[in-house]
C-alpha cells in the first residue's frame, strides 16, 4: 500500500499538476490565516469540473482582495459583496452569502477555525460533525429555521 500511495504522491506533487488543481488557491498565500480560510472555502467549492471550480474560486477570491483572513475579519466586507456573489452549481448566491456571514462570525472570534472542530484528540468524523453542527446552529439562528 505504501508503494502505491508514494507513487500517487510523486505523480501529483509536481508544480505542473498543482496549477490545474484547486489547491493552488490556498498555496498562493504565505500567511497561515489566509491559507486556513482559503483552504476551507476552496475545499467546500471543489466538486465538479475542475475548470468550473477554478473559475468560481477565482471570482470569489478576487472579491476578497489580497488577504481572505483580513476580509473575513469584518462583516461589512461580506455585506459589500453580497450583490456580487456568483451562483455556483447547487448554491444560490444567497446561500453563499449566508455561509460567508457565518464564516465571518466564527472567524472574528479567534482568527482561526480550528476551535469549531473540537479537541484534536477526537476522531476526524467527530470533529467534522462538530464543525457541521456549529454552522447549522448558527444558520438556524440567522434564518430562524426550526431544528428538524
Amino acid at each position: 500500500m505504501k508503494k502505491v500511495l508514494d507513487s500517487i504522491y510523486e505523480k501529483y506533487k509536481s508544480p505542473e499538476y498543482l496549477q490545474t488543481d484547486p489547491i493552488q488557491i490556498p498555496r498562493g498565500y504565505s500567511d497561515p490565516r489566509d491559507i486556513e480560510i482559503s483552504g476551507l472555502i476552496t475545499a467546500l467549492f471543489s466538486y465538479g469540473n475542475v475548470n468550473s471550480i477554478l473559475a468560481h474560486l477565482k471570482k470569489l477570491f478576487f472579491l476578497f482582495g489580497t488577504s481572505p483572513a483580513e476580509f473575513f475579519s469584518n462583516e461589512k466586507n461580506i455585506i459589500k459583496i453580497q450583490d456580487k456573489l456568483p451562483y455556483y452549481r447547487f448554491q444560490k448566491s444567497e446561500d453563499i452569502y449566508l455561509f460567508f456571514l457565518i464564516l465571518c462570525e466564527f472567524w472574528k472570534k479567534s482568527f482561526t477555525l480550528e476551535y469549531l472542530f473540537g479537541p484534536g484528540d477526537n476522531n476526524t468524523q467527530t470533529r467534522i460533525r462538530k464543525f457541521q453542527k456549529s454552522f447549522l446552529d448558527s444558520a438556524r439562528k440567522k434564518t430562524e429555521i426550526s431544528p428538524g
